[in-house]
């Protein structure tokens, strides 16, 4: 659980640095409904990947979909900064 949470600081700080002092609550609502319903949803999901596949194409799977996510991320923060053209 120390784990999974280790991140909340960053984020909590990345929205108020980054939102709008009146959307604030609503952006934060947002996050951790995704959060939360990510958190939910995990153990079936990978229940489902272990159980259908090896443990190996599992660890295949989830590294790429992470770092899928990761450079997704890091393309919408370079567009924002108006870096288009590559990733950071």
């Amino acid at each position: 659980m120390a784990l999974s949470q280790m991140d909340v600081p960053t984020r909590q700080s990345y929205i108020v640095a980054e939102v709008n002092e009146d959307e604030r609550t609503a952006a934060a609502g947002i996050t951790n409904i995704s959060r939360n319903i990510a958190q939910s949803l995990s153990p079936t999901v990978t229940g489902y990947i272990l159980e259908s596949f090896s443990y190996l194409a599992a660890l295949f799977i989830l590294g790429g979909l992470l770092m899928y996510l990761s450079i997704l991320i890091s393309g919408i923060q370079s567009l924002r900064m108006g870096n288009g053209n590559h990733i950071h």
